[in-house]
């Protein structure tokens, strides 16, 4: 591949024509092609990777993000000892040779299996390799070697257990999600298409989890003869199928139960939350709001993860010192503080929301490194603390029915958003980061979050016309940020390969992920309060 190649220029196709995000590809047939040509089956492979190069500048070519190839399947060991040395060769080859080329076309590289049975030097090359190109975003290429579905599966059973066991996870917590985020996949989305070559019809031991709703096509073609026009033939083939995720009748009763017990910690909470939220004094909501907050900071920093535990507690030190500072700032009466957090938060989670919807890689960037994640779970917990005080301080003492309100909305709209996404959801919202979510789900929560914006600014505040079209809006934007909230506390959780943040509430996992809606949901919503001056009058 080069560079200024005008084959990797993007190609303009069909609107109407649907493409994968996600191809997964198991190449076969080169022994069968060297027989033909009574040659030795190492020159299959090097054929073969000729096929891989013609592929990837067509993934590139075609937008198409995600590629996985199976190179070396944990089964194939098996083989003749001098084969699997001269794949070895190869591979390693391809690591040194291939790996700039890869680099300079945008494409980033990860390997994807049990690498302790591989080589050392090939081991380095990876490494090499996997560095070089992590900021990379046209073409995510995962090479599968040394992998098996089993194996795979086994694997993140058993890294589930020992959160169990060490009381990170409860055992009622543990669902497909749980499953997925320790599989050596966490971070990509599902295949949407399977490609299998040289005629055999069966998926070998590859991605079993993961291929559960994926096409599958199986073609003739050898993979060292397989070409571009074999990649349209399985394109048109996946633009023909009609992508039904059938939805028993029954569906509307097979409401998780951890919903029921999502629910009833929820209402467990509510009645004692909403009481010191009535009664307490400003000081003391900065520190009912503080310790939240510096829960939520313990449980991110195990996320991110630090070297050790000072740099952890020094983290969480910080989190608490600008959290306070910052919320004493606003019991103190300085509005143009609070005004100053809120519009950096304004700024952050529109980053934030563009990071997630249009980033082809939203676990990468920022949160690629350390200190980026750092400055992140800054951004996401401090600012929340200081507006939700300042919302607190919005209305008379013993009043606080802006916060309550708030406190409900995302409730309600978090709610809808999970029984929309179980009762309609197709299309996922956002696959690599949450797999789970989907946009029925978020369309749910918007219009669940519109009426009830719209009845309680109607029969509570008494708004009419534009004004209850505005106070509307900032409902439906406040929940469309809470969203946003919710999916980059995943993006933290999925980059450490964990479920939850952690095992402190029942049915909600850890402080984090009971508050990870609200984050952005307070300073959007506290920043909208400004701004309409009828409101907080």
């Amino acid at each position: 591949m080069n560079e200024h190649d005008p084959a990797l220029e993007p190609e303009h196709r069909n609107p109407a024509d649907k493409l994968p995000v996600h191809v997964a590809v198991l190449m076969d047939g080169h022994g069968r092609w060297a027989r033909r040509r009574a040659l030795p089956r190492v020159a299959g492979h090097r054929k073969g990777a000729e096929s891989v190069r013609r592929l990837i500048t067509a993934c590139v070519r075609k937008n198409i993000p995600y590629l996985t190839l199976f190179a070396f399947s944990s089964e194939n060991w098996a083989r003749p000892e001098t084969e699997v040395k001269r794949l070895m060769e190869l591979f390693l080859d391809a690591l040194y040779k291939e790996m700039d080329e890869l680099h300079k076309n945008g494409v980033q590289f990860r390997v994807i299996g049990e690498r302790s049975a591989l080589d050392g030097e090939i081991n380095a090359g990876i490494d090499r390799a996997e560095e070089m190109t992590r900021d990379n975003q046209r073409l995510h290429l995962s090479v599968a070697i040394n992998y098996g579905g089993r194996a795979d599966i086994a694997q993140a059973c058993r890294r589930i257990a020992t959160a169990v066991s060490e009381g990170r996870q409860a055992p009622g917590d543990v669902d497909e999600e749980s499953v997925a985020v320790n599989l050596a996949t966490a971070g990509l989305p599902d295949p949407d298409l399977f490609i299998r070559s040289g005629g055999e019809q069966r998926i070998s031991n590859f991605l079993l989890w993961q291929l559960a709703y994926t096409e599958l096509y199986f073609c003739d073609v050898l993979w060292p003869d397989f070409g571009e026009s074999d990649l349209e033939r399985a394109l048109d083939f996946y633009a023909g199928r009609h992508r039904r995720f059938d939805v028993p009748a029954s569906r509307w009763r097979q409401v998780s139960p951890m919903f029921w017990k999502r629910a009833l910690t929820a209402v467990l909470l509510a009645p004692p939350v909403l009481l010191a939220l009535w009664f307490l004094p400003p000081y003391a909501i900065v520190a009912l709001v503080g310790v939240a907050t510096v829960l939520a900071a313990i449980e991110l920093a195990r996320l991110i993860p630090f070297s050790g535990p000072v740099p952890h507690w020094i983290y969480v030190g910080l989190v608490l010192a600008l959290g306070l500072g910052g919320s004493l700032a606003v019991v103190y009466g300085s509005p143009s503080f609070a005004r100053i957090v809120l519009a950096i938060a304004f700024a952050w989670w529109v980053y934030m929301a563009g990071h997630l919807l249009w980033r082809r890689d939203p676990l990468g960037g920022l949160y690629s490194s350390t200190g980026g994640k750092a400055v992140a779970g800054l951004l996401v917990l401090v600012p929340a603390w200081i507006a939700i005080v300042q919302l607190h301080d919005l209305d008379h003492p013993g009043h606080p029915r802006h916060l309550v309100y708030l406190l409900f909305l995302v409730w309600i709209a978090d709610s809808a958003a999970y029984l929309a996404g179980k009762q309609f959801g197709r299309h996922k919202l956002a696959p690599v980061v949450s797999p789970g979510k989907t946009v029925e789900g978020a369309i749910g929560a918007l219009g669940i979050g519109a009426l009830f914006a719209a009845a309680i600014g109607a029969g509570f505040w008494h708004y009419r016309g534009t004004t209850l079209l505005v106070w509307t809006a900032l409902g439906v934007v406040t929940v469309a940020f809470s969203i946003a909230g919710d999916l980059t506390e995943s993006v933290f959780k999925r980059i450490a390969g964990q479920k939850d943040s952690g095992t402190l509430l029942p049915g909600h996992g850890g402080m984090f992920d009971r508050i990870d809606a609200l984050t952005a949901a307070a300073p959007i919503f506290g920043l909208g309060c400004v701004l309409m001056e009828k409101v907080v009058q």
